[in-house]
């Protein structure tokens, strides 16, 4: 199942969340916007091939 990962750069387990992404097959990483209001936007890709 195709599955992405997502976390922001203030996120004090940013390092960990990065590390989970490598290892989980099938698994892309994004780093979110630093303006919460456009997280939303950084899924619209992912979801517009199905994952």
């Amino acid at each position: 199942m195709p599955t992405l990962v997502a976390t922001s750069d203030w996120d004090p387990n940013r390092p960990h969340t990065e590390i989970a992404a490598r290892e989980a097959a099938n698994a892309g990483f994004r780093l979110l916007d630093s303006d919460f209001r456009r997280w939303g936007l950084s899924f619209v890709d992912f979801l517009s091939r199905g994952g």
